[in-house]
């Protein structure tokens, strides 16, 4: 099913740079007075802490509660229909998947993610080829008979390395298909949402409308 996308950018607007002077010459007046109160600060941690080490060994440590091991987490439905169900399982740093795209999936956390946005192991059952078990964020929306999301792909000579895809995956005919590069933006729903447009976000505050026609 053809899909128009139309991305509209919106750059962060530029710090105001009176008030980064004043931040500046504020902070180099006042540091004859915080310097010497942070010292005493961390003078007064080092003896509370000393005196709690003190105490324990005086007193004996209590054993430690045992711990059970955080279990992994699973592949939870994202979207489905009668044909199709797409699942996503958040990428943790000791499965296999992570290890298999560290760089990959690093590289987009570092440089749009954050930590306000996880990456994650995209499923499907059945399987679509050349889509089940690849690198996506936690971006989904719902559109006509399949799902939008965003797939990140590795990207040798780029401004970070990494870049990532608007993809439509079809629910009828089990097929999917790259409809815009989004590059180094996080996608997430507009607020309130709403069915013909989501919104892409930067760590340094650009902003990205994305707008969907049916064709």
């Amino acid at each position: 099913m053809p899909i128009r996308v139309t991305l509209q950018e919106q750059p962060a607007e530029p710090e105001n740079q009176i008030q980064q002077v004043l931040l500046k010459v504020g902070g180099l007046v006042l540091l004859p007075i915080w310097l010497p109160l942070l010292l005493l600060f961390l003078l007064g941690l080092m003896l509370v802490f000393g005196f709690l080490h003190l105490w324990d060994k005086l007193r004996g440590t209590a054993p430690k509660p045992f711990l059970q091991p955080e279990l992994p987490s699973e592949p939870v439905a994202v979207w489905q229909n009668e044909r199709l169900t797409v699942l996503m399982q958040e990428a943790d740093d000791n499965d296999a998947f992570y290890k298999q795209h560290e760089a990959l999936l690093d590289t987009w956390t570092d440089a749009v993610a954050d930590q306000y946005f996880s990456t994650h192991q995209l499923f499907t059952q059945p399987p679509i080829t050349g889509l089940n078990q690849v690198a996506v964020s936690d971006f989904v929306h719902p559109w006509a008979d399949g799902v939008l999301l965003q797939l990140l792909e590795a990207a040798p000579g780029s401004e970070a390395g990494v870049t990532s895809w608007l993809i439509y995956v079809d629910g009828r005919t089990l097929t999917w298909q790259k409809l815009r590069e989004i590059g180094l933006y996080a996608l997430h729903e507009a607020n309130p949402p709403l069915p013909d447009q989501v919104k892409g976000f930067r760590i340094n505050g650009d902003e990205l409308t994305v707008r969907l026609a049916q064709v």
